[in-house]
């Protein structure tokens, strides 16, 4: 006879943030250039967006994930940090015209760098919202859309997804 192990039903929680940034064009820029420009400009808008992002985030109740203790004294993992699903919307203002979608994932770099957790990289605090671990697919999934404002003002809305349960030790949707 053996043991029969129950698992709980896997539990999706959804966040939906509209943040009051408006993305620029990547025809207007190179994103994260070679040069001392471009390269402040990319900073200056990624670290706004990390601003505006946790600010937003903290209203909404989205539980930051730099808040969580990552492993124990005895260095193993004190809690699983969960896979999210981020799908950004671009919300268009009536005067604006749809970029076409390597432009539109493009003018979303910065805004994605932002969502990671805070980092060190060659000894400079890099700032992040702490929504997701890290953009790569082992932590998250990212879709682009963008569609007209209701009311005009272009901004942009970012939908977090997170499905937990089901399958011991798997946090994934």
């Amino acid at each position: 006879m053996t043991a029969a192990t129950s698992t709980a039903p896997p539990v999706t929680t959804r966040w939906v943030l509209d943040v009051p940034i408006a993305l620029t064009s990547a025809n207007d820029h190179v994103v994260n250039g070679r040069d001392k420009v471009s390269a402040a400009r990319y900073k200056a808008r990624r670290d706004s967006a990390a601003h505006a992002i946790r600010c937003t985030a903290r209203v909404v109740g989205v539980p930051l994930l730099d808040a969580l203790p990552y492993v124990d004294r005895a260095g193993r993992p004190d809690v699983v940090r969960p896979f999210r699903c981020v799908h950004v919307v671009r919300l268009m203002a009536a005067r604006h015209r749809p970029w076409d979608d390597d432009n539109l994932a493009a003018a979303c770099k910065a805004l994605r760098d932002a969502c990671q957790l805070p980092r060190q990289w060659r000894g400079r605090l890099i700032a992040g919202a702490a929504i997701v671990v890290d953009d790569s697919a082992k932590w998250s999934t990212w879709t682009y859309a963008q569609e007209r404002a209701a009311d005009g003002v272009a901004r942009v809305r970012i939908e977090i997804t997170e499905t937990t349960g089901g399958e011991p030790g798997r946090s994934r949707p």
